[in-house]
């Protein structure tokens, strides 16, 4: 039986048509252009990534919450869990909507089902959450602690079970637990550091 030669290594190889119109297809154009659009697209979704890495929420809080009552509806709040990366709005419907560096809100698809937050909510009109950045500085000062400790600061903003005055905690979780712990009433003013 006689060897037949490869089509490719004569110099033959496959060819694509289009079927509608019968012209030839570049296929490894078509790839190569792919490849680039897949590059471009994880390029910027990564400056996008490291852009958002830099904002720290605790500073957006009231831009935030005036967003999340556009965008969200204005139900009362139970609780409000800031940090750095995140933001946690517990409704008193025990919703529970998570807002991102990115900017984006997520409502989880569960809800909040512990029983130490207040189901009648706080008025959120009582906190001065510009201020939420100095109480930081004041925890920090309270506390005795470094000024490296500011950007681990995790600030809950919570009406307790029994229904209890609103209180602002800012815990620094960089350190083992329990947390260095400063709590501040809803007007600002230091109740107790631990």
């Amino acid at each position: 039986m006689p060897a037949w030669p490869s089509l490719t290594t004569s110099g033959l190889s496959a060819v694509a048509l289009d079927l509608a119109s019968g012209a030839p297809l570049d296929l490894a154009g078509a790839l190569a252009g792919a490849r680039t659009e897949r590059a471009g697209a994880a390029r910027k979704e990564a400056a996008q990534a490291k852009a958002a890495a830099q904002r720290n929420l605790v500073q957006e809080v009231p831009a935030t919450l005036a967003r999340l009552r556009q965008e969200m509806g204005d139900a009362k709040l139970m609780g409000v869990w800031i940090e750095r990366e995140q933001i946690t709005f517990i409704q008193a419907d025990r919703v529970m909507i998570d807002y991102d560096q990115r900017g984006r809100f997520i409502r989880r698809s569960t809800t909040y089902d512990q029983v130490w937050l207040c189901t009648q909510g706080f008025d959120d009109g009582e906190i001065d959450w510009s201020g939420l950045a100095a109480l930081v500085d004041q925890a920090i000062v309270a506390r005795k602690l470094d000024e490296e400790d500011r950007d681990y600061a995790a600030i809950a903003v919570e009406r307790p079970r029994e229904c209890a005055p609103t209180v602002i905690e800012v815990e620094f979780t960089n350190y083992k637990t329990p947390y260095p712990t400063v709590t501040f009433d809803a007007a600002g003013r230091l109740k107790r550091a631990k």
